[in-house]
């Protein structure tokens, strides 16, 4: 009998026949099986196609829900302040129109600030509650006890509980106020503006020109856009109503959301799968959700614009489509012992990766300053030496050495040195604001600090702003020349251009320490490739 090969599939020769029938049936039951999958696969394809299109579909219904949960809770927000500034405006009226009153005479509190070219006024009563009242500061002249714009004064005072409820309410207000058209402000809380005077360019600000006849000849309550607040308090807007007595306009009263506060909000509102974005009237970005920065139009996101009610700004939505496919997907395969065993897979990887992180964290710092240690240094400057030469940044290359340190030492001790090689630690990573730059610990009292550079940007600033730092400690060293603590720093700059491995850079950078050692501490030099140049005359 021949022998068969793999890849055949005769039959013997002389079997009998219900041997063979026996085989062309198997053979049949296999097709009639593999078309019986094939058809199962199929339906299975096009069920859970169906299934995970209908659950995306309910997914992105969620999303815009959710969506226009955060619109109504911030509209929440917005809308108890508009309805605030409506309440402020009845009592102002009112007061201007002679239905409410209050004892006194503001104009009896006013002090002259000649330096200001102005005035402020003293809170009512002696023993009073100051937190109670606002504060009352005025542009020119300063106005006596007959003046018209008394009456207006009262009216502004008139206005300090209504003001403190609000506060008590929320306390993330920034300000609420009335200003006037004579020039004159009343601010709440009167602790936190001790050092705020009215200027001429109050008269300019949005919060009472947008309150004009001109500029608002309904007299309708109305929202500022965005701007930076003078009193320091960072980026708000403002809602303002117009003050009238009888037709003739006095001023607006206001009050102050916080851009931080709209933030906190967006922050705490989950969003699961979706980026949000406040955006105001004029395309500016006002707050956005947690890790929300995905241009518009990008591709694989979907995009829903939810308007607010009382303020022309607007919630706009990227729903992340690859996320709610992901989601289906796992919706239809899960099953309860693969979902406890993923969990339980999720645990073990979350615990091992937290504490190999720790590891982690401790393996590349130094223990005594924070600071990157010089293990961590030699991981990653073969990176960022590689970018240089590859022309992809421009690198600055610090070395500092704290000066007379063991001196220093021998003087106080080493438990004050410590505290000190600390104290100095911490003033050089405060100067280094940019993220990209980074300082490590490389030796006892010797640092090392990487910088990324701009096109033209120079290292001669930041190196004298570190010396600087160290100045600013006025840690004493009596055995030193200074009499307190300095820092000698020598520095390179590293590009495409001018480009060293590392261990060159390092000699190179040694060098201009060396440089500036040598001419008095307390200094900075800088080596090039090749010329010397010095940050000033050490």
């Amino acid at each position: 009998m021949p022998i068969r090969t793999k890849a055949s599939h005769a039959f013997p020769m002389k079997l009998p026949l219900a041997q063979r029938l026996r085989h062309l049936l198997a053979a049949r039951l296999v097709g009639v099986l593999l078309a019986v999958l094939v058809a199962v696969l199929a339906a299975g394809i096009l069920v859970t196609t169906a299934r995970v299109r209908q659950t995306m579909a309910e997914g992105r219904q969620k999303a815009i829900a959710a969506g226009q949960a955060l619109v109504k809770n911030i509209d929440h927000e917005l809308d108890s302040h508009v309805y605030n500034v409506m309440a402020m405006r009845n009592v102002a009226e009112s007061c201007l129109s002679g239905y409410l009153t209050r004892p006194g005479n503001p104009a009896d509190r006013l002090r002259r600030l000649p330096e200001r070219d102005g005035y402020a006024a003293l809170p009512p009563g002696k023993d009073e509650d100051r937190q109670a009242h606002g504060r009352m500061v005025g542009l020119g002249r300063t106005p006596g006890p007959d003046d018209p714009v008394v009456e207006e004064m009262r009216m502004a005072e008139a206005l300090a509980p209504l003001m403190r409820a609000i506060r008590d309410r929320s306390p993330d207000t920034p300000w609420v106020y009335y200003t006037s058209a004579n020039a004159f402000m009343y601010l709440f809380p009167s602790e936190e503006a001790e050092e705020f005077y009215f200027t001429p360019d109050l008269l300019e600000m949005e919060f009472l020109t947008g309150a004009t006849p001109q500029a608002n000849p309904s007299r309708a309550t109305f929202w500022t856009k965005p701007y930076t607040d003078v009193a320091g308090k960072g980026q708000m807007a403002t809602v303002s109503a117009p003050i009238y007595q009888g037709d003739s306009f006095r001023g607006s009263v206001s009050i102050d959301v916080s851009v931080k506060n709209l933030q906190y909000i967006m922050d705490m509102y989950p969003l699961p799968g979706v980026n949000a974005v406040l955006v105001s009237d004029d395309g500016q970005q006002l707050a956005r959700h947690t890790f929300a920065n995905i241009p518009h139009g990008a591709k694989g996101y979907e995009f829903h614009s939810l308007p607010l009610k009382l303020v022309p700004w607007r919630i706009e939505l990227a729903v992340d489509e690859r996320r709610l496919l992901q989601d289906a997907l796992k919706d239809q395969a899960a099953l309860i012992i693969g979902m406890l065993l993923i969990a339980s897979v999720l645990l073990f990887s979350a615990l091992l990766a937290r504490h190999a992180r720790r590891v982690r964290d401790i393996s590349i710092h130094d223990g005594l300053t924070g600071l990157f240690n010089r293990r961590h240094f030699d991981e990653i400057a073969s990176y960022h030496f590689d970018a240089a030469r590859r022309g992809l940044v421009r690198m600055g290359m610090i070395l500092a050495d704290v000066d007379y340190f063991k001196k220093f030492n021998d003087a106080y001790g080493h438990q004050k040195g410590d505290r000190a090689l600390a104290g100095v630690a911490e003033a050089l990573e405060n100067t280094l604001q940019r993220g990209t730059d980074l300082a490590f610990r490389v030796g006892g009292e010797e640092f090392l600090i990487l910088v990324t550079l701009h096109e033209q940007e120079t290292l001669h600033p930041i190196l004298a702003k570190l010396n600087q730092a160290v100045r600013d400690l006025k840690l004493p060293h009596k055995a030193s020349p200074y009499g307190h603590l300095t820092l000698s720093l020598g520095a390179i700059v590293i590009d495409q251009r001018a480009w060293m491995d590392l261990d060159a850079a390092y000699c190179r950078v040694d060098e201009a320490l060396y440089q500036a050692k040598s001419r008095g501490r307390d200094c900075y030099a800088m080596l090039e490739a090749p010329p010397v140049e010095t940050g000033h005359v050490c």
